[in-house]
Order: structure tokens, then sequence, then C-alpha cells
């Protein structure tokens, strides 16, 4: 069988507060919802939107990082794979969700905010797991501050 990539990349604004729970080993899991909007003029000139709501699991370091910062609104960039599971409801009817799924090893999951300073130039600050020191308790948020971007990036 030929080698295969199963990764998603999405950049979007979580819709709940992150649910933290347990496994039974009592390693973290971390659900939220993820939105990711579209925007363009519809043949009537008029402005029309899509959103697309993502379920998303996060596992290890990247659920407790996300339970502990991460809130409703907040912009996120995160990276993970497509995980589908097959269940039975109540009726007996088979049903399947697919989610992503976000790890702190082969994942990535950053919590992203921009604002405008009064000086016209953008403000971003970047809050991710730290991949490279995990043994330090405190270590595993990063904060990049004062980024002052150009007018040449149109966003």
């Amino acid at each position: 069988m030929a080698n295969s990539v199963n990764r998603v990349i999405i950049l979007g604004h979580l819709g709940q507060n992150p649910d933290i729970k347990q496994n039974p080993n009592g390693d973290p899991i971390t659900n939220i919802s993820v939105a990711t909007s579209e925007s363009w003029k519809g043949k009537d000139g008029e402005k029309q939107t899509k959103t697309e709501w993502h379920k998303v699991v996060l596992f290890g370091r990247s659920a407790k990082f996300c339970a502990d910062y991460a809130k409703k609104g907040n912009q996120v960039y995160l990276e993970g794979k497509l995980t589908t599971h097959k269940w039975t409801d109540k009726q007996g009817v088979e049903k399947y969700t697919t989610e992503i799924s976000v790890d702190g090893f082969s994942g990535d999951f950053k919590i992203i905010s921009c604002k405008d300073k009064e000086d016209g130039s953008i403000e971003i600050t970047t809050k991710t797991v730290d991949k490279h020191n995990a043994a330090k308790a405190n270590s595993y948020v990063k904060e990049q501050e004062d980024l002052d971007l150009d007018d040449t990036i149109p966003f």
C-alpha cells in the first residue's frame, strides 16, 4: 500500500468554552467546536456567508493547554487528523461521527488574537503548547507580542 497523509488544518473561532474530561488513565481530553466561515457576493450582489462547524478532540498537553487558556470566541489554529467513529443510537441505528483529533506530539493547537493598536499597526498574540520543553511544568505557554505588520499584508 502506498503512503498516505491524513492532515487537517483549521483556522477558526471557538463556538463554546472547552469541555475537559479525563480518560480512564487520568489523561486530559478536551472537546471543542470550531467555526470556519467563508464569504462571497451572490449573483444579486448581496454578501453571502457559509459557516462550517468542526468537532475537535484534543489529547494530552494540547487538551490541558486548551482547557486552561481558550475561551468561546477565541480565534484558534489547529492541525490534526480526521477520525471517524461508528456508534449505535438508542433506536439501534448505526451512525458515524467524524472529528479532528489533535494530540501534543503530531498535532498543533494555538490561540491567536489580533487587535488594532492606536498607531494603526496590528498586534498579534499567540499562545501555543511548547513541545520542546514539556518537562518544565510552567513552560508550555509561549507568547509573541507586539508584532508590527506593514501595510502590504491584506488583513
